[in-house]
């Protein structure tokens, strides 16, 4: 197994190479083993990626939708309200008419009672009422 050698004992070259090809195919064999741990790692982190993203469409879309209920929800209210005063500032508007309407009729009268101090003051007051 051992050659002498000046003095020294080597070991035999066949024995070497069987242990460095042996180490070798070892290496081999765990960078195989790395590398598909590493191809896994990837895809899982990869597919972990795409169900995030997923995840994430879905809650936009979820939130999204929501806030759609809720503008309607706002936007009816908005309308209802505004619908409301509408009508009261018709109404308004209608009894800003019939004040107009009362002072021009009032004004008449008074006209007509400076003009004609105590004659016909029924007669008049009574087409106004009518």
């Amino acid at each position: 197994m051992f050659h002498n050698h000046n003095g020294h004992e080597l070991s035999q070259l066949t024995e070497i190479y069987s242990n460095v090809t042996g180490n070798i195919d070892a290496l081999g064999v765990e960078l195989a083993n790395m590398k598909k741990r590493m191809t896994m790692s990837q895809e899982y982190l990869e597919k972990s990626i795409e169900t995030i993203n997923k995840m994430k469409d879905k809650q936009i879309k979820i939130i999204q939708d929501e806030f759609q209920k809720i503008i309607a929800v706002v936007e009816a209210r908005m309308n209802k309200q505004m619908n409301l005063f509408a009508d009261r500032l018709q109404k308004c508007r209608d009894v800003a008419d019939i004040i107009t309407q009362v002072e021009s009729n009032y004004s008449e009268v008074v006209g007509y009672i400076d003009e004609n101090p105590t004659i016909n003051i029924l007669d008049k007051i009574s087409e106004i009422e009518g």
